[in-house]
């Protein structure tokens, strides 16, 4: 299995390929004689396998915005990936585009659990779940008219690109009920916390010895399951639980070019998980650069 820098990944036996060749010869066969007509039916019958997303709904608005919820049901045995989906896998994308009266649309992604694909570390779920969204009007006395279309991976022996599409009107005038399901969902969502107060819950320090720079975080708040860390394009950070309690290794394995000098080091998003898996942190630091760190590598090499 390929790593990140390609999305789609088949993770079947090596036969796979054959099959999928022969698939390919017998649909140019067929269509090489094929009128337009039968492209057009063709086209239709994928568009009618396209499933639609079940959408939750609480109603009427909460502090000037609606909260729905999109649900991504996975069958036994598959996964999905996270908006940041480690070293391999493709995250999901939302698009809005023919949405009325829509200002933002603001995905709220459950924190995602570390799996083994392949040999590698990917951050999805391995189960179905409820994506929360927070959705604001140009104008909150009128109605939106919400257009969704979600492009995802769902992935067991072989992975899959899927599509779903939904539209939704939410009215100011609708009352209010709350949806369960959406609710516990939106107790998945990592709490944000405000930079000031990291330096009571959060010590990053760099340590050597080590082919990249490494630094140690320690979350000083209480237990602490698992840690994910985003960075900007171009740049690739892993992480990892270590033996001492609520501690892990952030690593930065690959950077922009940037000549001779070191990079500097970017801010991260970080996400850490808790151990009962309902309550996590969502927050963002620029670690100190290691004073005796090795360069980075480039995109273009493997990683270590």
């Amino acid at each position: 299995m390929q790593a990140r820098n390609n999305p789609w990944n088949n993770q079947g036996s090596p036969v796979s390929g054959f099959f999928l060749a022969a698939m390919i010869v017998s649909l140019i066969l067929g269509f090489s004689t094929a009128s337009p007509q039968a492209f057009e039916s063709l086209e239709s019958r994928v568009k009618d396998r396209e499933p639609p997303l079940e959408i939750l709904s609480e109603g009427g608005k909460d502090g000037g915005s609606y909260t729905i919820g999109v649900v991504l049901s996975l069958d036994p045995g598959s996964i999905t990936y996270w908006r940041t989906p480690g070293e391999a896998g493709v995250p999901p994308v939302f698009s809005f585009d023919h949405s009325v009266n829509l200002a933002a649309a603001t995905v709220l992604y459950p924190a995602p659990e570390r799996i083994e694909e392949e040999g590698m570390q990917v951050y999805g779920y391995s189960h179905s779940l409820v994506i929360p969204l927070q959705i604001t009007p140009k104008n909150a006395r009128e109605a939106v008219h919400l257009a969704i279309h979600l492009d995802y991976a769902v992935c067991d022996r072989l992975c899959q690109p899927r599509k779903a599409s939904a539209e939704i009107e939410l009215s100011p005038d609708q009352p209010a009920a709350k949806d369960s399901r959406l609710a516990a969902a939106m107790t998945l969502v990592p709490e944000r916390l405000a930079a000031e107060i990291l330096p009571k819950v959060v010590k990053i320090i760099p340590v050597v010895g080590y082919e990249h720079p490494t630094w140690r975080l320690q979350w000083l708040k209480g237990p602490a399951r698992d840690l994910f860390v985003e960075a900007p394009e171009g740049w690739f950070f892993t992480s990892k639980p270590v033996q001492e309690p609520n501690a892990f290794l952030v690593t930065a394995v690959e950077a922009p070019k940037s000549g001779d000098q070191p990079a500097a080091v970017p801010m991260l998003t970080m996400t850490l998980t808790t151990p009962d898996a309902r309550q996590s942190y969502e927050f963002s630091l620029q670690p100190p650069m290691p004073a005796r760190a090795e360069p980075f590598s480039n995109p273009s090499q493997k990683k270590g």
